[in-house]
């Protein structure tokens, strides 16, 4: 197929590090396309598990394999992959998620609207927890919802598996952030950065399979208190302004960070989610306030059961939702 306005080249962006276990699904996930204008960079920060042996199995011309040092930089890895890419569009897909086959097709219809900066989609959260949840961040009599950058400080809609952006959108931005601090959130300060330039659109539709990891509670506290170094940085830049929407920000980290010490056996979350709910002045944002913080003080048994009780409720409200 050549490449023109109708039928632009794909570049998949898959950056691994010893997750041979799950690229293989990632790969034929990417090869099942049913758009196929595409290539395939597999950026590997030096593995030391059998990712390589999987990846020789796959005898495919669209696929580029480029081992680089071990950085432990996920920025560092991707930002590699998109100087390598050919592509008029970037796509992103982590080595353990997986794609359904007219995930790029159903996401390449949305571009001819010139306000959009990137396309995304739902997603179904495959997580330690024994069910799949669902996202509905683009469930809307639209079959969509848009983002802007308002909005993605309040709560971030993107998975970096689901989204495609325009190459030269990605470089005009000057790519993800390589400070060791946005360590695994280096993607939410990009998509925030490109947002100054237009809006992300997030399609109804669940067509990716994004794997959540829960087993690393103080890790996930220590990211996401390093969220407010990212806020700081778009205070600098002039990108988020007022004094409100600068609380309603923290009161994002202090919902995140409250929320892993739920996991873990004090209950130094209470802290936060009293923070949470002085800083807000959302309804909905108070509401999960305070049931966190009545979570937070419960023993640590009865806090884990409560909790997975509130997911089978967020599951059930969003199947109702679903056949509604």
């Amino acid at each position: 197929m050549n490449e023109n306005i109708y039928s632009p080249k794909i570049s998949v962006i898959v950056p691994t590090y010893n997750y041979g276990e799950y690229i293989g699904g990632a790969i034929k996930s990417i090869l099942n396309q049913t758009y196929q204008n595409l290539e395939i960079i597999v950026i590997d920060d030096d593995s030391t598990d059998n990712t390589s042996e999987i990846i020789d199995k796959y005898k495919n011309k669209k696929l580029k394999y480029l081992i680089i040092p071990h950085s432990g930089i996920p920025a560092k890895v991707r930002n590699y992959g998109i100087s390598k890419a050919q592509g008029k569009y970037i796509a992103f897909l982590d080595a353990d998620d997986a794609w359904y086959p007219k995930k790029i097709e159903e996401q390449l219809k949305h571009f001819q609207e010139k306000e959009l900066v990137g396309v995304g989609t739902d997603a179904i959260i495959i997580s330690d927890t024994p069910y799949y949840r669902q996202l509905d961040f683009g469930k809307s009599k639209k079959g969509f919802n848009d983002y802007d950058y308002n909005s993605i400080i309040s709560a971030n809609p993107i998975k970096t598996s689901s989204v495609i952006v325009e190459k030269n959108i990605i470089e005009k931005v000057e790519g993800f952030d390589e400070n060791p601090k946005f360590k695994y959130i280096e993607d939410y300060e990009l998509w925030l950065r490109i947002a100054q330039l237009g809006k992300f659109r997030i399609l109804g539709k669940k067509l990716i399979f994004y794997r959540m990891h829960y087993d690393q509670s103080r890790k996930n506290i220590g990211i996401a208190i390093n969220t407010m170094e990212i806020f700081k940085k778009h205070v600098r830049l002039g990108y988020l302004r007022g004094q409100k929407m600068i609380n309603e920000a923290e009161a994002t980290v202090s919902l995140s960070i409250g929320y892993n010490y739920l996991f873990s056996d004090g209950h130094e979350g209470k802290d936060y989610y009293l923070k949470a709910y002085k800083q807000s002045s959302k309804y909905s944002r108070k509401i999960k306030s305070l049931v966190g913080y009545l979570l937070s003080i419960l023993p640590r048994k009865i806090r884990k059961s409560a909790n997975y009780l509130l997911h089978k409720i967020d599951r059930a409200v969003a199947f109702s939702r679903e056949i509604i």
